[in-house]
């Protein structure tokens, strides 16, 4: 407040001084002061000044110097207000500034006062929640307690009237435990060792038995007991029921680590369309839901691309788009042209070991587990064709041909295959398809007269072929030039050759069934190796594949199981039949159909070749009487040439046959016949001469038939036997001697 006065009458001193000055007339009279009150909180300053005026006259010399000290005394009063004001100023922060931190110490105390109740309150809350689940489960122990009690008293009368039962059935049936019923009862038990309900039977059996052997007195004895014939048989059975539970840990511990497995599948595929890809797609997604591939917690997922002409392409789309997503397998088809794209999947796969399932590839290199190491098919090689051959063949009887193949893998496959599986061999008939002549030609004919002329003069007249489109059109134009496919010639050939433009009328070929329906086929591959992955997750440990191709190094060995696996399985019912491979990975038990090409090129089933699921083998169905024959003939042809001149061998057997020892031919007189002995041992062949009922017989056949003949005797004089002839020899088969053996031999 004093403050306050200073500054006002400071500035009411400036202003008094300026007007005396302006007016020149005013005058003081004088000057009061109050004195400094130490108490008003002033610093010297004067605390009031009052200002009178005098008269009218001008300054004087005291007014001016009176002037001068009041305008000094103003300026100071100017200053003291300033610095008063300053002082107010930091005095006023000063005072803020503590009004803050007072503030804030008061929220702090507030706020933990606020937190130390809450926290208070939750434990309180908590505590009585403790309280109540105490309580709570107190109430649960016991009733829990007096469940058990219960169950346990329930379960003891039940295993004491189990024990009594086992031990009247024990005393009942001794003598039968002591012979092979024991053995039987061991056998049986040992049996059910996989099953974990029967391990705690078996657990549960063994106690019963147990009881059942003590003695029914309460003040038993266990150390003067002696056990009989009947124990030893109860304790061998709780040894067994022992090795049951051990063997039951066992399998537990297979199940466990097969959780270790993924439970995450990729798929790959490179197929030929946009369709095969959305077909695809839609088989992998149905497949998740088919408990019968796949078990509970696991998943398929497909990764598909299409097949590119270019096979460097589609190796680089398989590294990039299908082995980058971890594919456990690929499923490949073929592309719209070319063939080579296959065969770079299989190698890009195969290097990593990635099984490679095809489903039109059908060349018979894929075979060649050294160079397609991962590779199967649901198609079968061409070469298999020469199956349904040999079985057509013996439905005809027809026992000796003429093959004609192309110089390629798969012709000389498809003649090898064929002399293998032509000999069948029976308890004591060894009967096998001889052929007789074998035509090899380098792919891409001009002209095959030359080859069939030299056939022409062959016995045989059945000839199996195997050519591409192109070159069996040359072959079948000579052929009709030469007349070799009139009535009495037989051509079977295999698919390829079967869709030549000029076909001859009569001509027998076969056809895959399905072989084009790639929907079933990639429907068949899938589920094969949904299942040789969920028997793989049984017993085995699956890692994951590799993620690039730019690792070298490492080899996946889940893969070449997954391979064997996948080569195990057999599908019973696929879309394609019955789906099986053999030990390279080809697929076995593929149906054909039998086609008979008929007028203007027209091709009609007449028969087929298909698995029997009851006999497990392939079988041959025809209908004969529906083949229209070369030649136009509704007649089976016999198959061979009858010959106009024979060899005839013979054995001096009197009175059929005599035979007469001469130094030459022209010694026998004209009621014998010349018939010379030819000594296989050291060449020396002797001259006799032959007659009787026999050699009459021969010369009336020959002028009734038109034929000639040429007679010769056994060489060793005997009829001939079938025996083994050399024993020495593992797996030697028996053969015809003597006069028998001559004509077998030739």
């Amino acid at each position: 407040m004093c403050l306050r006065i200073v500054i006002i009458a400071g500035l009411m001193a400036v202003a008094s001084a300026t007007e005396m000055a302006d007016k020149r007339s005013a005058s003081w009279d004088a000057v009061t002061s109050s004195e400094w009150n130490p108490a008003s909180g002033g610093n010297g300053i004067p605390a009031t000044l009052v200002i009178n005026s005098g008269g009218s006259g001008g300054w004087s010399s005291d007014s001016s110097s009176e002037v001068a000290g009041a305008v000094a005394a103003a300026k100071a009063a100017a200053s003291a207000v300033r610095a008063a004001q300053q002082q107010v100023a930091a005095a006023k922060n000063a005072a803020l500034h503590q009004q803050e931190l007072a503030g804030a110490k008061e929220a702090a105390a507030a706020h933990a006062a606020h937190k130390s109740e809450e926290a208070s309150r939750r434990a309180r809350a908590r505590a009585l929640e403790a309280a109540q689940s105490a309580v709570h489960a107190q109430a649960r122990l016991a009733a829990a307690k007096a469940r058990a009690a219960a169950a346990q008293r329930i379960a003891a009368a039940r295993e004491a009237e189990a024990a009594k039962a086992i031990q009247q059935a024990a005393h009942t049936q001794a003598a039968r435990l002591q012979n092979a019923d024991i053995e039987s009862l061991k056998l049986s038990v040992l049996q059910s060792s996989g099953a974990a309900g029967a391990a705690g039977a078996a657990q549960h059996a063994a106690t019963s038995a147990a009881a059942a052997l003590r003695p029914d007195n309460q003040g038993w004895n266990p150390q003067g007991w002696q056990p009989n014939a009947n124990a030893w048989d109860w304790m061998w059975l709780h040894v067994i029921l022992l090795f049951i539970w051990s063997s039951y840990l066992a399998n537990a511990e297979i199940d466990r680590r097969r959780f270790s497995n993924p439970t995450y599948y990729n798929v790959g595929g490179v197929l030929s369309s946009n369709e095969s890809i959305a077909f695809f797609k839609d088989t992998i997604s149905n497949l998740n839901f088919k408990d019968k591939y796949v078990p509970r917690g696991v998943t398929y997922h497909d990764y598909s691309i299409l097949m590119d002409p270019n096979p460097i392409k589609t190796a680089l789309n398989v590294c990039k788009d299908l082995i980058g997503h971890r594919v456990y397998a690929v499923i490949v088809s073929h592309p719209l042209t070319g063939e080579l794209s296959p065969a770079a999947v299989s190698y890009t796969s195969g290097f990593y070991h990635i099984p490679v399932i095809g489903i039109s590839s059908r060349d018979s290199a894929f075979s060649d587990k050294n160079i397609h190491v991962s590779f199967l098919r649901t198609v079968p090689p061409y070469s298999h064709q020469a199956d349904v051959w040999v079985d057509v063949l013996k439905h005809f009887n027809y026992m000796k041909v003429i093959v004609i193949h192309s110089s390629d893998t798969d012709g000389r496959a498809i003649l090898g295959r064929f002399q293998t599986t032509s000999q069948s061999i029976d308890e004591d008939v060894d009967r096998k398809v001889v052929v007789e002549q074998v035509i090899e030609f380098e792919p891409g004919l001009d002209a095959f007269s030359d080859r069939l002329i030299d056939a022409k003069s062959a016995q045989a007249r059945v000839f199996l072929m195997y050519a591409s489109k192109t070159d069996a059109e040359i072959i079948f134009r000579d052929a009709t030039y030469l007349n070799m496919t009139t009535t009495g010639y037989v051509w079977m050939v295999t698919e390829q050759a079967l869709d030549a433009a000029n076909a001859p009328e009569g001509l027998l070929g076969l056809r895959l069934v399905n072989a084009t329906n790639e929907h079933a086929h990639i429907q068949d591959s899938i589920y094969v190796l949904a299942s040789a992955i969920r028997d793989m997750n049984k017993s085995e440990e699956i890692h994951a594949p590799p993620s690039d191709c730019d690792n070298s190094g490492s080899i996946w060995t889940t893969g070449r199981l997954l391979f064997d696996y996948i080569r195990r399985q057999s599908l019973e019912n696929g879309a394609t039949g019955h789906v099986a491979f053999d030990d390279h990975g080809d697929r076995v038990h593929a149906e054909y159909d039998m086609v008979n090409v008929r007028a203007q090129g027209e091709h009609v089933a007449v028969g087929k070749y298909f698995y029997s699921k009851d006999t497990q083998k392939m079988r041959l169905e025809l209908k004969e009487h529906e083949i229209i024959w070369m030649g136009r003939s509704s007649s089976k042809p016999e198959g061979f040439m009858i010959p106009t001149h024979l060899k005839v061998l013979t054995i001096e057997e009197k009175p059929f046959v005599y035979a007469r020892r001469v130094d030459y031919e022209v010694d026998c007189t004209p009621e014998e016949i010349p018939c010379p002995h030819y000594n296989t041992s050291d060449d020396t062949d002797l001259m006799y001469c032959c007659k009787g009922f026999c050699m009459d017989l021969l010369r009336y056949l020959s002028k009734a038939i038109n034929f000639t003949y040429s007679l010769a005797l056994s060489p060793d004089g005997q009829f001939g036997n079938y025996i083994i002839r050399n024993f020495s020899v593992p797996g030697a088969k028996k053969e015809w001697t003597g006069l028998i053996g001559m004509y077998h031999s030739k």
